[in-house]
């Protein structure tokens, strides 16, 4: 049995490592599946070196089998020198459609800080990792701070949903999913690679918990997937909940 996890929201606050008072708890409750069987995949939009710098001593030290990075077109057995499989956007999109959805991101950007003139903006916006891109309008170099005052107003006001519709609009006509992005950005990435591609490697028996199971959310594609299977966090404390009294240790449940 796999237990596929989600990163950002789910097993570490958005955009910041895991909390040390919580790190001893995942990991004995992950090696307690282990013991019992299941395997351990972390799937993320990020980067691996991303993933690395938030889950902090986790690489190479057995918490996890497998880390799927950028939507799981990086898939990468724990520890390794090389990914057992790399899928690029330009292989997939071509050099001209990976430089439409850029240009098209950053005329995008322009008006969204013409609309919203209150937050603070630190670049990097567009960011164009492995198989897709991400735009986060308040920028990756974003405050701790500043994400809070943005985090609040999107909770508030909608404000990526009110974005998420004009962005798939203007990638019209291309190969394209367009999903909110974390708790601040949007990921951009082609039709048929979703976080649901981690499927050719996490094969048989599988649960997932992630926090934007959503049809906007970019854990959607898996979720849809694998239906009932799938359980909803809202923290990482929560997590910890669904690992310890949900997930089963023994018997594992057919899909």
């Amino acid at each position: 049995m796999w237990i596929l996890l989600d990163m950002d929201g789910t097993l570490t606050p958005s955009g910041r490592a895991m909390a040390r008072s919580l790190d001893g708890d995942f990991r004995k409750i992950l090696r307690e599946h282990r013991d019992c069987g299941s395997r351990i995949a972390v799937v993320s939009g990020a980067t691996l070196s991303r993933m690395r710098s938030r889950l902090v001593g986790w690489w190479g030290a057995g918490v996890v089998d497998m880390w799927a990075s950028s939507n799981g077109s990086e898939v990468w057995a724990d520890g390794a020198d090389e990914p057992q499989s790399r899928v690029a956007v330009g292989e997939i999109w071509g050099e001209g459609g990976v430089e439409r959805v850029q240009t098209t991101c950053a005329e995008l950007h322009e008006a969204f800080k013409a609309a919203n003139p209150t937050f603070r903006y630190t670049g990097p916006f567009v960011e164009t990792r492995t198989a897709l891109v991400n735009w986060s309008p308040i920028g990756r170099g974003a405050t701790l701070d500043d994400r809070a005052v943005f985090q609040e107003a999107d909770t508030l006001h909608g404000i990526r949903g009110e974005w998420l519709p004009k962005l798939r609009t203007a990638l019209d006509g291309t190969s394209t999913a367009v999903s909110l992005g974390g708790k601040t950005s949007f990921d951009i990435f082609p039709a048929a690679h979703g976080k649901d591609q981690i499927l050719s490697w996490a094969t048989g028996d599988a649960w997932y918990i992630a926090d934007a199971i959503g049809p906007d959310g970019n854990d959607w594609p898996l979720a849809r997937r694998l239906g009932s299977q799938v359980l909803a966090t809202r923290a990482p404390v929560d997590t910890l909940r669904l690992l310890r009294d949900v997930i089963p240790r023994t018997s594992p449940v057919k899909l």
